[in-house]
């Protein structure tokens, strides 16, 4: 991800952010599983009394780590398949517009 500073309604200044990669169709949806299977953030905490298993809540932290290796390894994996598309950065956008806007001003005079 990248960010710019452009002008705004009379050159009132914001910051655009232009990000440089998209997941796609397949890397959405593995995204969209995590995060209906990634919704039971429990621990095991013994049996009760009539010996069956207890869970009990993550503790922030817990969830916090769980979350993050999960991000991590998905990550990972998405781009080992190839499903995280690179997208050209925001100068070369730039440069591109200029190009094609020269272009057709060229073939507008000839």
């Amino acid at each position: 991800m990248e960010y710019k500073v452009v002008s705004q309604y009379e050159d009132t200044p914001r910051i655009a952010i232009h990000e440089t990669e998209h997941p796609g169709f397949e890397a959405r949806l593995a995204i969209n599983l995590i995060e209906r299977w990634g919704l039971v953030a429990a621990e095991s905490d013994g049996e009760d009394s009539a010996g069956r298993a207890k869970s009990r809540l993550s503790t922030p932290k817990e969830l916090a780590q769980r979350a993050c290796d999960v991000a991590a390894e998905a990550s990972a994996e998405l781009r080992k398949r190839g499903w995280i598309f690179s997208l050209p950065s925001q100068s070369e956008i730039d440069a591109e517009f200029k190009r094609n806007k020269e272009s057709k001003k060229k073939e507008r005079v000839d």
